[in-house]
């Protein structure tokens, strides 16, 4: 169980500095340039989030994830998480224009 609170604990770290922290100091602390800041912001925003969630509910038996079956859907969840959040929030296409 412990293990699965630890989980919760990376998805909101991920969460918070994906969405919550200032874009330019966030990009000032890691030392990044704008492209690679970019990257870096989809990761921490979309698929870590994502990648998280999948380990959380294998780890409570909630679903059993096999990648080489389950990718496609893994893969079409994370396009529309991205499609979906960009659209709510313009932060990374503002990271992208500052390059």
């Amino acid at each position: 169980m412990s293990y699965a609170i630890s989980r919760l604990g990376g998805l909101g770290t991920v969460v918070m500095a994906g969405f919550v922290l200032n874009i330019n100091i966030m990009r000032d602390e890691l030392g990044l340039n704008p492209r690679l800041y970019a990257l870096w912001l989809l990761m921490a925003r979309y698929v870590s989030p994502l990648g998280i969630l999948v380990i959380f509910a294998n780890v409570l038996g909630l679903y059993s994830v096999t990648f080489s079956v389950h990718w496609p859907w893994l893969l079409a969840i994370l396009v529309a998480m991205v499609v979906l959040g960009e659209t709510l929030s313009p932060r990374l296409r503002q990271a992208l224009n500052t390059a």
